[in-house]
């Protein structure tokens, strides 16, 4: 339902708010909720318990993670075109060789 509404609300122009509840735990899973549904906002309240700091803790551990993947994609783009020019692109039978 969650997952509906959010796409319901982009269609519709709005932003959308994760939001923690009172009471919450230390359990940072909404952090990892907001950033797969690319949340615009977060409200987890001010960094001052440890059930809220989890949560921006984990939220920072992701895009440390996701920022190094996403090197990893631009340095195998950057090789690929460089690989194209030189003409030394592996491709079709070539592959097929190496894979095998």
């Amino acid at each position: 339902e969650t997952l509906q509404f959010v796409s319901k609300a982009r269609e519709a122009g709005w932003n959308t708010v994760v939001s923690h509840r009172s009471g919450d735990t230390e359990d940072p899973f909404i952090a990892d909720l907001a950033y797969a549904m690319g949340a615009d906002f977060v409200k987890f309240g001010a960094l001052a318990r440890g059930e809220r700091t989890s949560k921006f803790n984990r939220l920072l551990e992701i895009d440390d993670r996701n920022r190094a993947d996403m090197a990893d994609v631009l340095d195998s783009i950057k090789q690929y075109k460089k690989e194209k020019k030189d003409g030394t692109l592996i491709r079709g039978k070539e592959l097929e060789d190496l894979i095998l």
